[in-house]
């Protein structure tokens, strides 16, 4: 996706890199308990469970590729993807920035997960 801001992107790169930054993009009507907190430098790893009905599931990421100002990446440890990886990249546009976010995930269960995913 693409969305851009009005902000210089020092700035929107500052926002995600705050604490409680992962608590502010989660949807509000998605059940969300963040179970390790975490920064977005290489190595770091968050881990928060989500409720989904009667269920419960617990993911973790690693962060990855960290470049101060422009980029880091989120990659799913555990969870409910046979992988996930999602890169945040923040960019000059004009007097403000572009956030692009760039997901790729393969679902579990191969032709199954596909089938009802």
């Amino acid at each position: 996706s693409r969305l851009p801001l009005p902000d210089a992107p020092a700035e929107v790169f500052a926002w995600h890199a705050r604490p409680g930054a992962f608590r502010r993009l989660a949807p509000p009507w998605r059940t969300l308990e963040v179970v390790q907190p975490s920064g977005i430098t290489d190595g770091e790893r968050l881990i928060f469970r989500m409720k989904q009905g009667p269920l419960a599931l617990t993911w973790e990421a690693l962060h990855q590729d960290h470049v101060p100002g422009e980029q880091f990446r989120d990659v799913q440890v555990r969870g409910p993807f046979a992988e996930w990886s999602h890169l945040h990249r923040v960019e000059p546009d004009g007097s403000g920035s572009v956030l692009r976010d760039v997901v790729t995930y393969r679902l579990p269960f191969g032709p199954v997960g596909a089938l009802f995913g």
